[in-house]
């Protein structure tokens, strides 16, 4: 009870924050002509409110907030409120007046034009929109903007793109969240940096079916990867190499994806840890995952069904430091040399350390193909290869089976995981959560995980903001987010944020 009060009265403050006590709305057409010149009466804290129809023509686009602290919304949501670029070389919006989380552009239908939204230096809330026929979607560069709750579909370019090219003194630290990103020409989420304090965080977002790859990234960055459904992309499904990148890629379903190396996950240093990587193809290595040099831990992962036209089907290593495989499924994976999982070090400049151990390779110890150049290899303990036995479940087809939730035979990937390390999730169809001895594998997410709305890993008053925006929303309406239906019940309401209470301040 007293955490239902405690987020009742923070609930309370979250809506008061969104609409400002005080601020004042101003109309379009009513009170002011365009868009631009609404936004131009608007003081710090009000509400600009566009009437539904296409708005078109000078005035109506490159709509500059010039650092005003204000909301700029639909008075009914995307699918009444179109904002016409009128060709690509005019962009919807364009935030670069060093506008703050009190800037907010909400709830837009926005087309053919450059960009849809371009910021830079800047961190405002972009919440809502529709985004569709532009040359990219939203370009982000510098800044932390946070990005929710948007479509955006069908632009030649890249959905969401940045770049971080001055040391201008600003930080950089984009959240992008809740997003459905398909069908776009380029990378759905691309990001690069040339200064080494850029990172972007990727959550729960839909990315699929665009014609380069689902997120890649590249330079001085760091990105953390958490709980998005990643498949269809032809340029691989997660990227993330070059310069100092770092990465930890974790809770993600990758699947379907196609590139000549890497096409489910290519990584140069981070972590993979609890994704289920499946039927994805490379035309050449590494048709689940390909790492080069630095990557260096891969953990309770499933990786099955994938391919590569030449080696490691499921897993191609190539080098790194102190590389460690642990508590994974690999298996049903195809090439025409090692098709679970290749080893090699072809630099006598990264010579290294491989270890895999408690995890589940078709073969066995015969599935791990080793290339040249190792400075040891440590093979176990804990291989075993055997059927893991999945099951169907609530959310996917790569639960355990196991008799304690109801299946006639336990799967002997259960309790088989490294003895020595705790992951939070479940194998069993039941969603009870894993406990003692881990299971191999990817561990399916519970409610934790789903109050943990911007995928920050803790859930705190940003994921309170986000429910709020939501609450009372239903399928088909358009503030509706499926991120923010944690019950999956198809209506943002009160079991939402009883769940959201429940892990209110702990870690997801």
């Amino acid at each position: 009870m007293r955490g239902l009060i405690r987020i009742g009265a923070l609930f309370i403050f979250v809506l008061f924050s969104i609409t400002p006590l005080g601020a004042a709305t101003i109309h379009v057409p009513a009170d002011q002509p365009t868009i631009q010149a609404g936004i131009d009466a608007a003081g710090s804290g009000d509400v600009v409110l566009v009437a539904d129809g296409t708005w078109t023509g000078p005035g109506n686009r490159e709509l500059d907030f010039d650092g005003r602290a204000i909301t700029v919304a639909s008075a009914n949501g995307p699918g009444n409120c179109i904002i016409d670029c009128g060709g690509d070389q005019y962009d919807g919006f364009i935030m670069d007046g060093g506008e703050g989380p009190g800037s907010v552009v909400r709830g837009f239908t926005i087309r053919n034009g450059h960009f849809g939204i371009e910021t830079a230096s800047t961190s405002p809330v972009i919440t809502g929109n529709v985004i569709t026929g532009c040359a990219g979607g939203i370009h982000a560069s510098t800044g932390s903007q946070l990005i929710t709750g948007n479509t955006i579909s069908g632009c030649s370019m890249s959905g969401i793109s940045g770049g971080f090219f001055y040391n201008t003194g600003y930080s950089w630290e984009p959240v992008i969240t809740g997003n459905t990103i398909t069908g776009n020409g380029g990378d759905g989420i691309s990001f690069y940096s040339e200064y080494g304090f850029a990172h972007v965080e990727i959550s729960t977002n839909i990315i699929e079916g665009n014609g380069g790859q689902g997120i890649g990234v590249g330079g001085h960055i760091s990105i953390t990867v958490t709980g998005n459904t990643i498949s269809g992309n032809s340029g691989g499904g997660v990227r993330a190499a070059g310069g100092e990148t770092a990465a930890t890629v974790e809770g993600n379903v990758i699947t379907g994806n196609s590139a000549e190396r890497g096409a489910g996950v290519y990584m140069t240093g981070g972590e993979l840890r609890n994704n289920l990587i499946q039927d994805n193809h490379a035309s050449l290595e590494g048709g689940g995952i390909y790492t080069h040099y630095f990557t260096s831990t891969i953990t309770n992962c499933t990786v099955v069904g994938n391919s590569a036209g030449s080696r490691g089907g499921g897993i191609h290593l190539n080098g790194g430091i102190d590389l460690l495989v642990a508590s994974c499924i690999i298996r049903g994976n195809q090439a025409p040399v090692a098709a679970e999982f290749f080893a090699g070090n072809n630099d006598p400049n990264h010579r290294s350390e491989l270890r895999v151990r408690y995890s589940n390779i078709g073969g066995g110890v015969d599935g791990i193909v080793l290339g040249s150049g190792w400075d040891q290899v440590h093979l176990g303990p804990g291989l075993i290869d055997a059927d893991p036995l999945f099951a169907a479940g609530p959310n996917g087809d790569h639960y355990l089976s196991q008799v304690a939730a109801g299946q006639a035979v336990d799967s002997p990937s259960v309790d088989s995981g490294d003895p020595g390390e705790v992951i939070t999730g479940t194998t069993r169809t039941d969603e009870v959560q894993d406990t003692g001895v881990e299971d191999q594998g990817y561990h399916y997410h519970g409610y934790a995980a789903n109050c943990d709305l911007d995928g920050s890993g803790r859930v705190d008053g940003r994921d309170l903001a986000i429910l709020a925006w939501a609450f009372g929303s239903y399928i088909g309406d358009w503030r509706y987010s499926s991120t923010a239906d944690i019950d999956g019940s198809g209506t943002v309401d009160g079991e939402d944020m009883a769940l959201l209470a429940a892990y209110f301040g702990s870690g997801a």
